[in-house]
C-alpha cells in the first residue's frame, strides 16, 4: 500500500523529478506502543518525522500521513527491445545515456529471463519523460546510436499520468480494478506470482567485466527449464533523490546514479522451486555486487543480507536507533529486520 511505499523510500517513474515519496511526507499521525496517538511534523516530535521518511514502520502504526502533492501532467514514455546478441552493448549504453539524462526523464533496463522457455532472455529500456514524446526521442537519439543494432522494438508516445502508471505496472490494457490479484481484491484479474528480490545501489557505472558476467548468469537461468522469469533491472536515480542531504531523512541512499532490483519469478503461489530461484538469484547478484556501494533497498526485504540494517540505513541507523528507543523502547513493534532499540 502507499503507507508500505512511503515509508520505506518510495522510487518511482516520476522521482527524479518530484522526488521519492518519503520526501514528500509532511506530517504523520502515529500510534506508538503506549496507546497514545502521536502528530509529527516539523514542529511537533521533528525526530519521529525524520525517521518516518524512510526509516520504516518500526516507530508505530502509521494511522494517517500527509502529504505535499504536485500535479499530474501529462507523460511520455518509450519501450525499445534489442536482440539478445546486443544485450552488453545496450547495458554500457543505457549507462551513459542515464548518467547524462535531464531530471526530467527517467529509465531502467531490464535484462531478463523469460517465462516462455522457447524463447530466448530479453535486454530492453523503457523511460518515462515529464514532457512531450518529440523531447523524449531526443533523448533516446543518443542511446540508439552508441548500440551496434537497431531495436527490434520501438514505441515512443504521449499519455495520461493514470495510462502511464498503469503501462509502467504491466497493466495496459486493464482497468485499475482489473489491476490486482484475483484472489485479493473484487474485480482483480491478475494471478498470484512467487518472487524473490534483491537489490544494489551504485554510485559508478558497472564495467565491462561485470555487464559480461551479468548477461551470462541471466542467460543460464534462461536456459535452466525448472526456472521461469527474472534477472536485472537497472534503474536510474539522481535528479530531485540527490536535492537532499543523505542525512535529511532516514533514506540514506542519495548520490547512487542507479539501483539494481534482482529478482527470481515463478508460477502461481506458495514456495515453489524456492531454493532452485534462491540459488539462481545469488549466482546473478554476484555478477555485480562488487561495483555496488554495499547498501540496499528497504522496500526489497532481502533476508540474504548479512546486516540488514546496516545496508538498508548506513549512517543514518545509530540515529534511527535513538528514535526508536524513544517511541517503542521495549520493541512492541519488532521486525526481523527492523530498527532495534538500544
Amino acid at each position: 500500500g502507499l503507507s508500505g511505499l512511503a515509508l520505506g523510500g518510495g522510487v518511482g517513474v516520476v522521482t527524479r523529478k518530484y522526488g521519492l515519496t518519503s520526501d514528500r511526507i509532511t506530517a504523520a499521525t502515529v500510534v506508538t506502543a503506549d496507546g497514545n496517538a502521536v502528530g509529527a511534523d516539523v514542529d511537533q516530535h521533528p525526530d519521529l518525522l525524520w525517521a518516518l521518511r524512510g526509516g520504516g514502520g518500526s516507530f508505530g502504526v502509521v494511522t494517517q500521513l500527509t502529504f505535499e502533492t504536485h500535479p499530474t501532467p501529462d507523460l511520455s514514455h518509450a519501450f525499445l527491445v534489442w536482440p539478445w546478441s546486443v544485450a552488453a552493448d545496450v547495458v554500457a549504453a543505457w549507462q551513459s545515456f542515464a548518467v547524462a539524462a535531464p531530471r526530467e526523464l527517467w529509465s531502467a533496463c531490464h535484462i531478463l529471463a523469460p517465462d516462455d522457455k522457447s524463447l530466448p532472455p530479453n535486454v530492453s529500456v523503457v523511460a518515462v519523460h515529464v514532457g512531450p514524446s518529440a523531447a523524449l526521442s531526443t533523448h533516446l537519439d543518443a542511446l540508439l546510436g552508441a548500440i551496434p543494432a537497431a531495436p527490434t522494438t520501438r514505441s515512443i508516445r504521449d499519455d495520461g499520468y493514470e495510462a502511464t502508471m498503469l503501462l509502467e505496472a504491466g497493466c495496459s490494457d486493464l482497468s485499475l480494478a482489473q489491476c490486482h490479484v484475483g484472489a485479493e481484491t473484487p474485480g482483480g484479474t491478475l494471478p498470484r506470482a512467487g518472487f524473490l528480490a534483491a537489490s544494489d545501489y551504485f554510485r559508478r557505472p558497472i564495467p565491462s567485466a561485470g555487464i559480461a558476467a551479468m548477461v551470462q548468469a541471466v542467460e543460464r537461468r534462461a536456459a535452466d527449464p525448472q526456472l521461469r522469469n527474472g534477472g536485472v533491472s537497472l534503474d536510474i536515480l539522481g535528479g530531485a533523490v540527490d536535492d537532499l542531504a543523505p542525512d535529511a531523512t532516514a533514506y540514506v541512499h542519495r548520490g547512487a546514479l542507479f539501483n539494481a532490483q534482482y529478482t527470481a519469478g515463478w508460477l502461481g503461489g506458495g514456495n515453489g522451486p524456492l531454493a532452485r530461484n534462491r540459488s539462481s538469484l545469488a549466482s546473478i547478484r554476484s555478477t555485480l555486487r562488487e561495483y555496488g556501494t554495499g547498501q540496499a533497498y528497504q522496500n526489497y526485504a532481502d533476508a540474504s543480507l548479512a546486516n540488514p540494517q546496516h545496508a538498508y540505513y548506513g549512517a543514518n541507523l545509530p540515529r534511527l536507533i535513538d528514535v526508536k528507543q524513544t517511541y517503542d523502547s521495549t520493541n512492541v513493534f519488532a521486525q526481523p529486520q527492523g530498527i532495534p532499540p538500544r
